[in-house]
């Protein structure tokens, strides 16, 4: 396997994402949080406990849990709703009260009302987790050529047959392109 890179690991939007690894986490303006988003984030959470064994440092995955707050009381059958229904799909989340929510993190406004609680969220240091899974994928032979753009994707009969670099042509059977 070889990738190629136009700039550093981890200087574009791998370095730069959110780092959430979370189930519960989802827009504030749906009540359902839709099945095939859990379905993905629970995957995702297996998958980094995983990687945190297998990888090790400099991954930088902890499971830490995770609150979402409201401030309004008029929101807390919302709440509840969005409790039911990750529940239906796996999710480990309780509805509490503030003073709940102040137990587990002190620094936590007086103004919150009620949250979610998820224990088994957890969060990943974007730059971290790229470093340790570029280190793992050269453990196991793969070939991570930074300062290279690609340019394009070679093809011939429909299918793609390599990629032209900034430093010569890669020829491959599988061509992926992340972005």
């Amino acid at each position: 396997m070889i990738l190629v890179e136009e700039h550093e690991l981890a200087t574009g939007a791998s370095g730069a994402a959110f780092g959430g690894v979370s189930a519960m986490i989802f827009s504030h303006a749906d009540v359902v949080v839709p099945e095939h988003y859990v379905a993905v984030s629970l995957a995702a959470m297996r998958l980094y406990a995983e990687l945190a064994e297998e990888l090790g440092p400099p991954l930088d995955y902890d499971v830490l849990g995770q609150i979402d707050h409201w401030f309004d009381p008029a929101e807390r059958p919302f709440a509840r709703e969005r409790v039911d229904g990750l529940r239906a799909l796996g999710v480990d989340v309780q509805l509490l009260t503030g003073d709940e929510l102040r137990e587990i993190e002190p620094a936590l406004s007086p103004e919150i009302v009620a949250g979610t609680w998820a224990p088994d969220d957890g969060m990943v240091t974007p730059p971290c987790a790229v470093w340790a899974m570029a280190d793992g994928a050269r453990r196991h032979g793969a070939d991570i050529r930074v300062g290279v753009r690609a340019e394009r994707i070679d093809t011939a009969g429909g299918r793609a047959t390599g990629v032209v670099t900034s430093h010569g042509t890669i020829s491959a059977g599988t061509v992926v392109v992340c972005g």
